[in-house]
């Protein structure tokens, strides 16, 4: 049987938040097709970059914030 796979599908999986019978698919698609394991590997390494990517906001973000939290700042410059 052939399922249709989508973009969503493979990100869902990528983060681990599909349903068993989803998971079944994407892993049989991902084995079965090249295109789409070529495509689920660009998917993780987009998600290794995200991942290890800075989270933490800038200083001058955070002095901002706290100008605009003390009523001394305005909220978008």
């Amino acid at each position: 049987m052939d399922k249709t796979i989508t973009l969503e599908n493979l990100i869902a999986f990528a983060y681990n938040e599909t349903e068993i019978l989803e998971t079944v698919n994407v892993v049989e698609a991902i084995d079965n097709r090249e295109e789409i394991a070529e495509e689920y590997e660009v998917i993780l390494a987009t998600k290794e970059v995200l991942d290890n990517s800075s989270r933490e906001p800038s200083l001058k973000a955070l002095d901002k914030i706290f100008l605009y939290s003390k009523g001394e700042g305005q909220a978008y410059t």
